[in-house]
């Protein structure tokens, strides 16, 4: 399973999840060329984030 998310407006009617990567380099190259394509499908925030062992939501790199 996958450790870190690309999502598209997490927490949000919307929520998308992009893509998932093992990697957190590579988790947020990916997410900044999504950037101009995803902002300009709708999206208003794009975020890498990860969950903890207890649920907890963590974001590692944000956009909005």
């Amino acid at each position: 399973m996958a450790k870190f998310k690309i999502y598209g407006d997490y927490g949000y009617q919307n929520e998308t999840l992009l893509e998932e990567f093992d990697n957190l380099i590579d988790a947020i190259r990916q997410a900044k060329g999504y950037v101009l394509k995803y902002f300009e499908d709708g999206y208003d925030v794009i975020e890498v984030a990860s969950f903890s062992p207890d649920g907890e939501y963590i974001t590692h790199w944000c956009a909005s």
